[in-house]
């Protein structure tokens, strides 16, 4: 965990587009054209470990690179919308 992540007091959720990347947005605001709410509502840490058990099962089913890294391994994109 980043230093900075430990006063992170936001709530967040996942959203997914349709080529299922996954990413993280604050939970108050909207979904950018192209991505859907994917039904996940925490913490920082909580949606990141949601992301990595659908990243980790993607590996399993031979979608994704390698399994068994931890979601610190992987890059998280959010998308600003309005700004």
């Amino acid at each position: 965990m980043r230093e900075d992540e430990s006063d992170d007091e936001t709530t967040y959720r996942v959203v997914v587009n349709s080529e299922r990347w996954y990413a993280i947005r604050p939970a108050g605001q909207e979904c950018a054209p192209g991505w859907e709410d994917a039904g996940v509502v925490g913490t920082r840490a909580e949606c990141l470990a949601h992301m990595f058990a659908c990243l980790r099962g993607a590996a399993a089913s031979g979608r994704a690179a390698e399994a068994g890294e931890g979601p610190e391994s992987f890059v998280v994109n959010t998308i600003r919308v309005g700004e």
